[in-house]
């Protein structure tokens, strides 16, 4: 935590620079661990994710044939696969463009946490998700955007 805080004064800083304010939320990954490893659950059981040695990868082919996986940035799944390469120490994934979700810590590792695949830390990619899930599913539950809390649009 001591990291974390002295980034988030660094940020804080540099925003008072630039005479900006401060966000008016600032997860941490380290705050939300226990939601993080409840999420990666859920996303095995629905069948989106395995476990190897500890670590715990997201099948993105897999989650493609279901879903439009390429939405958010207008593209196909076999152009995302044309731009990768193949990388070392990623023998474990079963596709090229899986990720980690959960990273198997090394008993060296600084930070890391309990879980039901052994000790280690959230994916970089998905503590980004899960942050932005636990922050808007609030909103997205109620429809604040669209409906407004009493289900009823504002723009009739």
């Amino acid at each position: 935590m001591e990291i974390v805080q002295k980034y988030t004064i660094g940020f804080h800083e540099v925003l008072s620079l630039f005479n900006t304010l401060p966000p008016n939320i600032e997860p941490t990954a380290t705050g939300h661990i226990i939601e993080q490893v409840e999420m990666i659950k859920e996303i095995m059981a629905a069948g989106f994710a395995y476990e190897v040695n500890g670590s715990v990868y997201f099948d993105v082919e897999k989650y493609s044939r279901h879903h439009d996986y390429g939405m958010l940035t207008n593209r196909k799944l076999e152009d995302l696969l044309e731009g990768t390469r193949e990388l070392s120490g990623q023998d474990e994934k079963r596709g090229r463009l899986d990720f980690a979700l959960w990273i198997k810590a090394n008993p060296e590792t600084l930070m890391q946490w309990p879980s039901p695949w052994g000790p280690g830390f959230p994916g970089l990619a998905y503590r980004m998700f899960s942050h932005e899930h636990q922050i808007l599913r609030y909103f997205v539950r109620y429809s604040w955007w669209r409906n407004g809390p009493s289900g009823n649009s504002p723009h009739q």
